[in-house]
């Protein structure tokens, strides 16, 4: 897709006219937004499936100390 914006087909090795490059990057960003979603409801249902234990939380603080020894 990055090569549309620049009015090129490298599969092809060919220039794109403007109308072309559009609709390549249409259908294109079509299969990237219907992947994305896919993916995403795969992995929720993956990592929030009912009786897991709930995931840890991070620390998001900026301390460069290390975590506390647990004994």
């Amino acid at each position: 897709m990055q090569y549309y914006g620049k009015l090129r087909d490298e599969e092809k090795k060919v220039d794109l006219k403007e109308e072309q490059a559009l609709e390549m990057i249409t259908a294109s960003l079509k299969m990237a937004r219907k992947d994305y979603e896919e993916a995403e409801k795969l992995l929720k249902e993956y990592f929030d499936a009912p009786g897991d234990p709930p995931r840890p939380q991070t620390d998001t603080s900026d301390s460069d100390d290390p975590p506390p020894r647990k004994k």
